[in-house]
């Protein structure tokens, strides 16, 4: 299994913790993992597509 750097890691839990309440849309999923962290989390233009295609991938979404 390759190894995937922790702050991958880090997106992916953020992710899976807001989908964890329910469906939600990238730009739901942006903002909730924004207001949750107190901004200390929030995704940049072009890295939140990937993680959801990745974890979609790999049956976990």
């Amino acid at each position: 299994m390759p190894q995937i750097p922790l702050s991958k890691r880090i997106n992916e839990l953020l992710v899976l913790a807001v989908l964890d309440h329910g469906p939600a849309h990238g730009y739901q999923i942006a903002l909730s993992v924004e207001e949750r962290t107190g901004g200390a989390f929030s995704f940049q233009h072009g890295t939140l597509y990937p993680i959801l295609h990745r974890l979609e991938g790999d049956g976990r979404v």
